[in-house]
């Protein structure tokens, strides 16, 4: 299942027509390797950025991609990556241990010729229902800190295309946060925007996660299979759905972006930067597993039953997080 919402597939047309004033399109925005980290969405361990939640799962134009040209559901099949520079394609390929993208040589597919800051200015050419699409690479960082206490550093890109007026657009248009080409990769798996749902061992899939969304948080917290501490699927699932203010498990967002809330792992890799006030929930894979005081909605609007923790924050069996109002 890779499911592209009715927001891609309106928008598709528009990236086939910007394709025909590529040729003339503006210089890629400069992304500095050592860009100070108070600039880095989210900031590091302990931030107050990284305290606040998200409705979406995700929301880049393009959620999904295969390695292999296979198509997603929405038709668009990732065919190479392109050189401006020297006119040359290469093969696309990952690093799954640091969902890092590689471009091979065509001819020699062992040779990696490209990776980390030497795809900055190279294009990911894309085909959709309604023609071709040039994705550009304007910027790269591979040493984001992790949220989580003993994370590693995590990869992001910076990622635009140019619109049908040839003006230089962010991949992530509705993201709350103000670097809206900003997305990290997730090797290997496929989330569901409506649901909530992961699919994992997807092999050549990768996910393009947005900035200030689920899926990234969740990477940023060290859940993404990649990840240091080796997240098992319910893990990941409790997450999401924690972040979202999902509390029946079904996709359904009690929330809205920004709103504050404090969580805490039950490992305590991860620490809130906010205060600790009054308990909301306790959360497993399908959801809030006791609710008290809902981060956002009204209590009345939840459409599921769930129990009252009754003030008790304590962690137990089956417990990921505790969310706390600030």
């Amino acid at each position: 299942m890779h499911s592209v919402s009715s927001r891609l597939r309106s928008w598709l047309p528009v990236f086939a027509l910007a394709f025909a004033g590529l040729a003339g399109c503006d210089e890629p925005a400069e992304f500095a390797g050592d860009e100070p980290v108070s600039l880095r969405p989210g900031g590091g361990y302990g931030c107050t950025q990284c305290s606040v939640n998200s409705p979406t799962v995700n929301d880049a134009l393009i959620t999904e991609l295969n390695l292999d040209g296979v198509a997603n559901s929405s038709g668009v099949t990732f065919v190479d990556i392109f050189n401006p520079a020297n006119g040359l394609h290469y093969k696309p390929d990952m690093n799954p241990a640091r969902d890092e993208l590689i471009a091979r040589n065509m001819n020699n597919p062992q040779q990696v010729v490209y990776t980390g800051p030497q795809l900055v200015g190279k294009v990911l050419s894309l085909m959709t229902p309604n023609g071709p699409v040039q994705l550009r690479i304007v910027g790269f960082d591979g040493q984001v800190p992790s949220w989580a206490a003993g994370g590693g550093f995590v990869n992001a890109y910076r990622m635009q295309y140019n619109d049908v007026d040839n003006v230089s657009q962010p991949v992530c248009p509705n993201t709350s946060d103000e670097h809206k080409d900003l997305v990290t990769l997730i090797h290997g798996e496929t989330y569901d925007r409506e649901t909530n749902e992961i699919t994992p061992a997807q092999g050549r899939w990768f996910t393009i996660a947005c900035v200030a969304e689920g899926a990234y948080k969740m990477k940023m917290m060290d859940y993404a299979p990649s990840g240091l501490r080796r997240a098992n699927l319910e893990q990941r699932k409790a997450t999401l759905r924690m972040v979202t203010a999902d509390y029946c498990g079904d996709g359904t967002p009690y929330t809205v972006d920004g709103t504050p809330v404090a969580w805490r792992n039950a490992n305590g890799s991860i620490t809130p930067g906010v205060a600790e006030t009054s308990l909301e929930a306790k959360w497993g894979p399908n959801g809030a597993l006791c609710l008290d005081d809902p981060r956002y909605a009204d209590p009345a609007s939840i459409h599921c039953q769930i129990p009252a923790c009754d003030g008790d924050g304590a962690f137990g069996p089956g417990i990921e997080w505790r969310t706390m109002l600030p």
